[in-house]
């Protein structure tokens, strides 16, 4: 696919991920790496997977990416009063299906996005003298372009205060560390029996449709594939299961620093994947 074409496509992947919502997006992602990963298990092929899960419709950095901003800018026209009062929605409601707005320069905000963040995927694919899990690099940088652009909370929102937001109760943290060693252990042994390491990825973007729902599902996809990309540096589960743990941490952090007193999205998931893609995938 020429890079034309690519920004062609990304630009109707991230009108797509605007007008469903970011986290439709990416329940749709999950959904097709799974039903790829039967096909990849009846046939050997991971065309499906990477074509379609992560092809120019439903993969994060375009669709996500692309819902995130236009929910950003949807959420700045509306603290300025520039929407009825009953369509109004905050810029970091990235649940909501921006198609209930009617409002045509937001899937054009997003579908904008989504080529920018596809460019940057592919300069960092191509060209970075150092490997990453490029999508996910993408998709922060986007976001942090969208906040300066459309958030006047500042980089890390208003009123912050170190000690408030990295506030702990030890209990809850020693829950939820244990929570996520035992979701990277059981990931990281199916990707070691199916030979994908999106495996865990793919399965925790299906288990956001819970939380569509209602369910109070936690994230979780961040915990399997930095486990994942340990488990590449270290064939061993138990071990490689430790870094669940540890992205749960990162993530956690990452979300108390920048999604507090904001109106915007910096996905802490993705920016704790890119993190880790940077040391593990580096070694």
């Amino acid at each position: 696919m020429s890079f034309l074409v690519e920004m062609f496509m990304a630009f109707f992947g991230g009108i797509f991920g605007a007008y469903v919502g970011s986290v439709t997006s990416f329940v749709f992602c999950g959904l097709m790496g799974l039903i790829g990963i039967g096909v990849y298990v009846a046939t050997g092929s991971m065309d499906f997977i990477t074509n379609v899960a992560f092809g120019p419709i439903f993969t994060p950095q375009i669709a996500f990416a692309g819902g995130v901003a236009a929910a950003s800018y949807y959420g700045m026209k509306s603290r300025k009063q520039l929407v009825p009062v009953d369509m109004v929605l905050p810029g970091n409601n990235i649940v909501a299906p921006l198609a209930t707005t009617g409002d045509f320069p937001t899937l054009l905000v997003g579908g904008v996005f989504a080529m920018l963040s596809q460019a940057i995927c592919i300069l960092l694919r191509d060209y970075a003298p150092f490997r990453s899990d490029s999508p996910a690099v993408a998709l922060i940088i986007v976001a942090f372009v969208g906040r300066l652009i459309f958030d006047d909370s500042g980089v890390m929102g208003k009123n912050f205060k170190l000690s408030e937001r990295l506030n702990y109760n030890l209990n809850q943290m020693a829950f939820h560390l244990l929570a996520a060693y035992a979701i990277a252990l059981g990931m990281t042994y199916f990707v070691k029996v199916t030979g994908v390491p999106t495996f865990g990825f793919l399965l925790g973007g299906l288990v956001l449709a819970f939380g569509m729902f209602g369910v109070p599902v936690p994230a979780n996809h961040h915990v399997s594939m930095v486990a994942a990309f340990a488990f590449g540096v270290i064939p061993n589960i138990w071990i490689a299961a430790i870094f669940g743990p540890l992205a749960w941490l990162t993530a956690d952090v990452l979300a108390r620093l920048f999604n507090t007193d904001v109106e915007s999205h910096i996905d802490p998931p993705a920016f704790t994947i890119a993190l880790f893609s940077l040391i593990l995938l580096n070694i």
